[in-house]
């Protein structure tokens, strides 16, 4: 449900539904007074949840007044100190006055950052040895036709180098692939050291 707050041009509150009270956790009775805007928000402050600095409360109160009184406000994001995130904006209404609404769109939030982290795992998969973590030969392909390109354009040298760790196969077969493993992070350790 979407909070909603309609204020007249002197920025008291005309109606209040529900939703922007539960948001708020504001009472009927306080919000049946038809406070102003400045009011609505000190009484607010004492609940605890905006996100601010108590030394830094009075200049952002001013601060969302003022933005208020000048006018509309794009759709724009609200974090609250219990973690939720609100999006608001305020429009100006025919009569001078504002509507301002609110909408929590918390799980919203939280799924977008669990898909970029699981767009960074994917992307890590598929560009990194799962073993030692160091670039696969995807990326390692990339990485090379890039700097062939950017030392094409600048007029600089380019080289590649090609490590064969001597010997390896004998302790793979000779010591098993657990240990052969353990060798190969040992080795991509020291080369990204």
């Amino acid at each position: 449900d979407y909070g909603v707050l309609f204020m007249d041009s002197s920025l008291r509150t005309r109606i209040v539904n529900q939703a922007f009270r539960d948001l708020w956790k504001i009472s009927e009775e306080f919000t049946s007074t038809n406070p102003t805007m400045e009011e609505m928000m000190e009484h607010i402050r004492k609940t605890g949840l905006y996100d601010c600095a108590p030394v830094e409360m009075d200049r952002y109160i001013n601060q969302r007044v003022e933005a208020v009184k000048k006018g509309a406000i794009p759709p724009m994001e609200l974090r609250q100190s219990d973690g939720r995130v609100l999006q608001y904006q305020c429009v100006i209404l025919p009569d001078n006055g504002r509507l301002l609404t609110y909408y929590d769109i918390t799980s919203m939030k939280s799924t977008e950052e669990q898909l970029a982290e699981a767009l960074e795992k994917v992307s890590n998969l598929a560009n990194h040895d799962a073993l030692t973590q160091l670039p696969n030969l995807r990326l390692a392909r990339e990485r090379l036709l890039s700097a062939i390109s950017l030392s094409k354009r600048k007029g600089w040298m380019a080289a590649i180098m090609f490590i064969d760790l001597d010997g390896f196969k004998e302790v793979n077969d000779s010591h098993g692939h657990d240990i052969g493993d353990k060798v190969l992070k040992i080795v991509a350790e020291r080369l990204t050291d």
